[in-house]
């Protein structure tokens, strides 16, 4: 796929070529309506060439976002209405949910509304189905918590019939209903069927699912016997492992300074975010020309790199500008700009 990610006057677009799969109608229609949870596309003509260009600023990729941070229950939940609702929009506005691009490159999450978007391509989108989508994300490693690695695993055995299937009927008007009739769910091992009232049901749906086929040979009065008494803890066996020595000195860890403040934050994770923002920032700088999430610097191995995460102002290292996408190494002694904030680090 020929895409580019550039910064025009303190914005950053994603621009991709030309899609030659829609027709005149879905161009038309993507273009020039605001479909809720797509990004809105703008037709450019470049030197002859036509052009399709996608705003990114104060947007993080999906991608990104997954490997910076462990997805939990509710963070896959969120994902799944997302996409329910984006093929329900495509249906509203006559198009093909195979336009829907489940590559999660692709897919952002917007810190100003705290939402998923999506952009359409009938290109990458009909190459790119949902049992694909799911299947990469469960082979990528670290990329869930222990607790949701069996949610997605029973999303992805459903994803062969589609996204509402998967979810189970899962709808976005439903999310702000109440969770409590999940236990209720998970309380009657020998209930056949499942309706689904409310977002927390597609957790009760594959939790008691495994948990029947896990328990199928045992006696109904035995299960119920287990119910009662409440969870069942299984401690593992004792074995004699040796414990291992951690040799501190030679642990190489970043510290950023603040100018201004002087405060000073030890980077203590792989990756460190950066921004005003508290909710989604490790570090957070109370400055106006920040953006919620502005950058990020990770660590590999002895070495330390920093990349921009669609800001509005950019980042500058020793008076040098990132371009979008790109990774630069930081050393001892770098000054680091975000917009008005300076950072030192050591």
């Amino acid at each position: 796929m020929d895409y580019s990610v550039v910064k025009e006057l303190g914005e950053t677009y994603l621009q991709m070529g030309d899609d030659p799969d829609a027709s005149d109608f879905v161009k038309k229609m993507i273009s020039v309506n605001q479909i809720k949870g797509f990004i809105r596309p703008r037709l450019l003509r470049v030197n002859g060439v036509e052009r399709i260009s996608y705003r990114l600023s104060g947007k993080e990729s999906l991608k990104s976002r997954l490997k910076r941070r462990k997805y939990k229950e509710d963070d896959i939940r969120s994902l799944l209405y997302a996409m329910a609702a984006a093929e329900e929009e495509c249906r509203r506005y006559m198009l093909s949910p195979e336009g829907l691009v489940l590559d999660e490159e692709f897919i952002f999450f917007n810190y100003a509304t705290e939402s998923y978007q999506f952009i359409y391509r009938m290109d990458i989108g009909k190459e790119n189905g949902f049992k694909d989508f799911t299947e990469r994300l469960i082979k990528s490693p670290g990329y869930f918590a222990e607790s949701a690695a069996g949610l997605m695993y029973g999303i992805y055995e459903e994803a062969g019939g589609g996204i509402f299937k998967a979810c189970a009927g899962m709808s976005r008007d439903l999310q702000d209903e109440p969770l409590a009739k999940e236990e209720e769910a998970l309380a009657e091992p020998e209930e056949e069927i499942v309706t689904y009232e409310d977002g927390g049901r597609v957790k009760g749906f594959f939790m008691k699912r495994f948990w029947k086929k896990k328990n199928a040979d045992k006696e109904p009065d035995i299960l119920r016997d287990e119910i009662k008494a409440g969870p069942v803890i299984f401690e593992p066996e004792e074995k004699n492992y040796e414990t291992v020595y951690v040799d501190r000195k030679n642990t190489v860890r970043g510290e950023l300074t603040i100018k201004g403040s002087g405060e000073t934050v030890r980077l203590v994770k792989d990756i460190t975010a950066i921004g005003k923002s508290s909710e989604y920032c490790d570090v957070v700088i109370k400055d106006e020309s920040v953006s919620r999430l502005h950058a990020q610097i990770a660590k590999r191995g002895e070495e330390f790199y920093i990349s921009d995460i669609n800001s509005k102002n950019g980042v500058e290292i020793d008076g040098c500008f990132l371009n979008p996408g790109e990774e630069v190494p930081v050393k001892k002694g770098d000054c680091i700009k975000l917009g008005n904030s300076e950072l030192i680090f050591n």
